[in-house]
């Protein structure tokens, strides 16, 4: 939202707000002066929406997405898992998305017509959720910051015996609380209780979360292990979308490319935010230590900055290897991801710590070899899949690029066929066997 916007609703009644934010967010010409106009496919979309007559609605927190442009890790998760659960069997379920905004549960609509592919402003107004029997929810965003104002909603769900869940997607901060800042971990830590408290069903993305969360419980809250639900449900990977490929390459990323073909360079790409614990520096630590031994691979960033990386973000920037054997895209387009994966030789993930590793699995599906970091969600998630070194010695990942680079196509193919993937409508299913 605008930070104007943002400052003037502090003072505004919600149902104003809901309207103001409805004519910002639509376009303020476009919402008084112009009527959508509706194809029959959209038509479609609109009544399947609006004619939902489920016994039970799930009520799914989308806060942090409505307004939200990333399409990377959570906002990929959200946005992929919120589009399958509209395609699942409705005889169970009406969905909703919603958001808090001032402190009261809304509908999100901006958010259901950016699945659905409407136009925006297509199904009207935000409007006030009002509890009712049969609901269901589902806090799906990472919306941990806003859970003192969903209490209420929480404790009238349970008055008329609905469940509650919440999706956890790792517990790194109570383990390296040094990764991350400190307001963040202050409502994480603070948090993590009310969670365990409040919820039915935590939905965990991974089987290493799982341990660590039910380890988390019999330590602080042992009290709550026999009422809390952990389950886990399955990660998709989806990427190289037709309705993305159209979308144009920039420049110099397509000129680079085309350098390291002429030269047969065999090229490796690392995809996740540039943060200290996703282990970029390390990478660059073996590299440069290649490039001194003459190997003339290439090196890919894509991924923005992200917390406490102000000194890792200049060593990229200005990087003596930037633009000749090193490029930092930033945050690339899915087209450009897509080129630079289809072709590369590898991916790279020199993580420290992850709750799953989607890019790894994503990198995998268009056939690529996987480097990863020996720690134990990777072992979970890409298993004989993938090629492992240790964290502790560069030379490692030396090795593995040194090695890799001399297989041949097929071996890399069959190599990368061994990550198992699953699909999102997977995930969506397991989320809702879980309230039923």
């Amino acid at each position: 939202m605008n930070p104007l916007l943002r400052k003037i609703s502090r003072k505004i009644p919600n149902p104003i707000l809901s309207r103001l934010i409805y004519l910002y967010t639509s376009g303020i010409k476009s919402a008084l002066f112009r009527k959508p106009q509706f194809k029959d496919e959209v038509l479609q979309e609109m009544a399947f929406y609006v004619n939902q007559a489920a016994p039970k609605r799930l009520l799914v927190d989308v806060s942090h997405q409505v307004y939200s442009t990333q399409k990377s890790g959570i906002p990929r998760v959200v946005n992929k898992i919120a589009a399958a659960l509209l395609q699942t069997d409705q005889s169970d379920f009406s969905f909703e998305f919603v958001m808090i905004l001032n402190g009261e549960l809304y509908t999100a609509r901006r958010f259901t017509e950016r699945i659905l592919s409407l136009e925006t402003g297509s199904l009207g107004i935000d409007e006030k959720i009002e509890i009712q029997r049969g609901d269901q929810i589902l806090i799906l965003d990472n919306a941990w910051d806003k859970l003192p104002s969903y209490l209420p909603y929480f404790e009238k769900v349970r008055s008329f015996q609905g469940k509650i869940g919440t999706v956890v997607n790792d517990l790194l901060p109570t383990q390296h609380p040094e990764w991350f800042p400190k307001d963040f971990l202050a409502v994480f830590l603070s948090t993590l209780p009310l969670i365990c408290q409040w919820n039915d069903i935590l939905f965990c993305i991974s089987q290493t979360t799982r341990k660590d969360m039910a380890a988390w419980v019999q330590r602080n809250c042992p009290q709550e292990i026999s009422r809390l639900q952990l389950l886990t449900f399955t990660q998709g990977a989806e990427i190289g979308d037709t309705d993305t490929q159209k979308s144009p390459i920039r420049e110099s990323l397509q000129q680079f490319l085309q350098n390291a073909k002429a030269e047969k360079a065999c090229i490796f790409v690392q995809v996740s935010v540039i943060q200290p614990r996703k282990g970029q520096d390390y990478a660059l630590d073996a590299f440069e230590k290649l490039w001194s031994r003459d190997k003339n691979y290439r090196l890919i960033y894509v991924g923005s900055k992200g917390w406490m990386a102000d000194e890792l973000y200049e060593r990229i920037l200005n990087h003596p290897e930037a633009g000749k054997r090193f490029f930092y895209t930033g945050r690339a387009s899915e087209s450009e991801l897509v080129e630079i994966l289809d072709q590369s030789t590898a991916l790279i993930s020199p993580s420290r710590g992850e709750g799953y590793g989607l890019p790894v699995v994503e990198a995998a599906l268009r056939g690529l070899p996987v480097l990863v970091s020996d720690i134990p969600i990777y072992h979970e998630v890409v298993g004989e899949g993938g090629l492992f070194f240790s964290l502790d010695n560069t030379d490692t990942l030396c090795d593995c690029v040194c090695e890799i680079s001399q297989w041949t196509d097929a071996m890399r193919k069959e190599k990368a066929a061994k990550v198992p993937v699953g699909t999102w409508q997977q995930g969506a299913n397991e989320l809702l066997a879980g309230y039923l």
